[in-house]
Parts: C-alpha cells; sequence; structure tokens
C-alpha cells in the first residue's frame, strides 16, 4: 500500500515546492521598482541613469546629443568639438563605425566608455595584446572602497559602496582592470593612467590615443540612479565625468542594440509567448503550467493497469464435507456404506505404503499385509472378519461399526 502510494506523495511534494518557488518569484516582481541592472538609458528604476543625464544636461548648459543613427552618419570628425559617451553593457557596431569612432579620437577628442566587460575591439584598437583586460573582485564584507588614483579627484577617505536589492546590501562582484595587464600597458606603452581604484586595484583609466583620449570605467552601476541619489554617490559621478572637456556631449544610445541593415527588414513582430513573459503573472503560470505538464509525464502518461481484484483464499469446508457425509451415514442406520468407505481407505493406506493390492473375490491377502506391515495376521482376519459383518449382514446397527473403527485405528498406529 505504501508502495502505491509513493508516486502521489513525490507528486504532492513537488507541487508544494513548485507553488513557493513560485510565490517567491512573485512577490520579487511585486517590489516598488525594478531592481534587474539591464536598464535602459533614461529609466528612472533604481539601476537606471536618468539623473546622470540630468546631470550631464546641467554641467554642459544643455548642450547634450544623442545619437540618432550609426556613428559614420551622425558623429562628425571634427577636431576638438565633442566629448563621446557611451553607457551600457553591449556595443553592436560594424568595423566601419568602429574606425569612425577610433579616428574622432585620434583627432583630438575625448571618449568616455562605460563597459562591465571591455570588448574584443577596444583591446585591438588599443594595441594590447590581452584577450581579456579586466576582472572581478569578490565582495564578501557587502561594502567596497572605491576612490580616485589622480591627485586631483581623490578623497581623504574612500567612498562606501554597496551592492543593492531592494534596499538591501547582498554580496556581488565589482568589476576592475587586471593588475598585471593594466600596470604592463602603463610601464611598456608609456599610455594609461589610473584615475579611479577600487579596493587597490584599477576601475577607471585613461587611455592616451592619438591627440586625444579614451577613458574607460569598468564598473557601470556606479552611474545609476541608486547611487547618484545618495551625496556620495552624486560627488563621486560628478567628479569621474569631471574628466571630460566642457564641451557639448555626444551620448551613443544607438549602438547598445543590435539594428538590421536592410532597411526594408522589420524587426520581429511580438509573439504570444513574448507577451506571456512581458507579463509577471502570466510568466509565472506559464512555469506552472510546465510544471504540471512535466509531471503528468512523469507519473500519469503510461498506460495504466486495471486495478486487480483481491480474490479471496479458498475455506477448508473438509471439516464441513466430513461432518455432512458422516450424517448421511448416521442417518441411513445400516452400516454397509460406512464400512465400504472404511475399507476402501484400509487398501489405499496398503497400497501407497506396501504397494499390496486389495485381494480378489474369495481370495485374503492377509498373509501379505501382515508379513509387510508386521501386524499380527489374526489381527487382519479380524479386520476382513468384522467387515464381512457389517457389510452382508442386513441385521447389522451403526453402533456396530465401533469394533472395526477401533481394529482399523490400532492397525494405523502399529504398521510400520
Amino acid at each position: 500500500m505504501a508502495d502505491r502510494n509513493r508516486p502521489l506523495m513525490i507528486v504532492v511534494v513537488i507541487f508544494i515546492v513548485a507553488f513557493f518557488v513560485i510565490r517567491f518569484f512573485l512577490v520579487q516582481d511585486q517590489l516598488e521598482h525594478d531592481w534587474s541592472q539591464t536598464q535602459s538609458l533614461r529609466s528612472e528604476e533604481p539601476y537606471g541613469q536618468s539623473l546622470l543625464l540630468e546631470l550631464l544636461e546641467e554641467a554642459s548648459g544643455g548642450d547634450l546629443y544623442e545619437a540618432t543613427g550609426p556613428l559614420v552618419d551622425t558623429l562628425p570628425l571634427v577636431e576638438d568639438t565633442l566629448n563621446y559617451l557611451y553607457l551600457d553593457r553591449e556595443f553592436y557596431y560594424d568595423s566601419a563605425e568602429i574606425a569612425h569612432l577610433m579616428e574622432f579620437v585620434q583627432i583630438g577628442n575625448k571618449a568616455f566608455f562605460v563597459f562591465d566587460d571591455i570588448p574584443w575591439w577596444m583591446n585591438n584598437a588599443l594595441g594590447l595584446d590581452y584577450s581579456a583586460i579586466d576582472d572581478y573582485y569578490y565582495d564578501s564584507t557587502l561594502q567596497v572602497e572605491i576612490n580616485f588614483a589622480d591627485s586631483q579627484l581623490i578623497r581623504d577617505s574612500a567612498y562606501l559602496y554597496s551592492a543593492l536589492h531592494a534596499d538591501t546590501p547582498i554580496v556581488a562582484y565589482w568589476n576592475y582592470f587586471d593588475y598585471n595587464t593594466f600596470y604592463d600597458s602603463m610601464m611598456v606603452y608609456d599610455f594609461a593612467k589610473p584615475i579611479g581604484t577600487i579596493e587597490g586595484g584599477v576601475n577607471f583609466a585613461s587611455f592616451q590615443y592619438g591627440k586625444g583620449t579614451i577613458f574607460i570605467h569598468v564598473e557601470g552601476r556606479l552611474f545609476s540612479n541608486v547611487y547618484l541619489a545618495q551625496k556620495d554617490g552624486f560627488e563621486y559621478a560628478s567628479k569621474a565625468m569631471s574628466v571630460l572637456d566642457n564641451k557639448p556631449i555626444f551620448i551613443d544610445h544607438y549602438n547598445s542594440h543590435f539594428h538590421y541593415s536592410d532597411e526594408n527588414a522589420q524587426p520581429p513582430s511580438v509573439s504570444p509567448l513574448k507577451f506571456i513573459f512581458a507579463q509577471p503573472t502570466l510568466r509565472y503560470a506559464w512555469y506552472a503550467l510546465l510544471v504540471g505538464v512535466l509531471l503528468f509525464v512523469l507519473f500519469r502518461s503510461k498506460r495504466q493497469q486495471r486495478i486487480i481484484p483481491i480474490i479471496p483464499s479458498p475455506d477448508n469446508t473438509s471439516i464441513e464435507f466430513a461432518k455432512a457425509l458422516g450424517t448421511l451415514y448416521y442417518q441411513s442406520n445400516s452400516p454397509k456404506y460406512l464400512t465400504g468407505e472404511m475399507m476402501r481407505l484400509f487398501h489405499t493406506f496398503n497400497r501407497r505404503r506396501y504397494n499390496v493390492q486389495p485381494g480378489k473375490k474369495g481370495v485374503s491377502n492377509a498373509d501379505e499385509v501382515s508379513r509387510k506391515s508386521k501386524i499380527g495376521e489374526p489381527d487382519i482376519k479380524h479386520i476382513y472378519d468384522l467387515e464381512r459383518r457389517l457389510r452382508y449382514n442386513d441385521l447389522a446397527r451403526m453402533n456396530e461399526v465401533i469394533p472395526l473403527y477401533e481394529a482399523l485405528n490400532n492397525y494405523y498406529k502399529n504398521a510400520r
């Protein structure tokens, strides 16, 4: 019974676990703000950068431009006229745009990049012989010290930062330049300069490129709303952006997502599944449906065997049968039939044990039975005499069967 209920118990446990997991994610989705770190540029969520744009607009006197197309069409190649700013995790580009951007810097302009992972093309453009030039610091204390290395920007006490989720500090990784890579570049090529540090490692640096300068910051979250809303965070971001010249700022958000080269190509339409995943409630309902289907496949998809009925064990009616038979013999008031049954059992016993067949009519086998059973021949003949007296005497009564019963019982006990 326990084995039969085990699959049902497993299904119940899985459903309970799935319920609490889905409930947990639904609670996360019901937070007042979206705490994911992949936000649009003008998002007002904690990790959006709308406050930074306001800071830049105020600092540049309103001279803030956004790219509306490929850089080759929107970024002018004029010396010392613009500051280029890129803030995003991904950079979608082609070789023409990279060449155009690097030429923009080479003729004497400044470009400020905020990358969590420095792309390979930047590595190649700077002439560094490394496949990756950034590393990660694991924050196990829920707080890191960040400061500037530049003498004009450094603060006596470091800026203390914590990775946040729902206003709660969490354990996180923080980006910085690989130590050997950065200092090898600075010492060998003599064009890299550390500007900012995190726990002793460099997370903000400048690279001389032609007549211009490239600034790379590898920790983009420091420029998000949740930190700029704090006094120290605002001060840090202001100092970091102060490395740019007092000129109009060209913000490139166009290359943060992929663009189709074919002008006639249409972006993919929103499928029903995309719509479902865009809605938190529908998304987790979809997950619950998938869990239910999986459980059905695991436990209920196999053909079910029809329940086998319980067959009761047969009753032992031999005793009742013997009683009924004895009652019939007794009611007949004639020992003839009962004597016949008793003698058939006697002959069966001798045949099975001694291989002695019943004697033929007029011929007695008393001597053979006596010899093999080690019972005296007179006792065997006495049994046969009682049989004849009971079977062939119509005046015999039932109580006269008792001597035959006693003689046979004595024979069965003493026969060898």
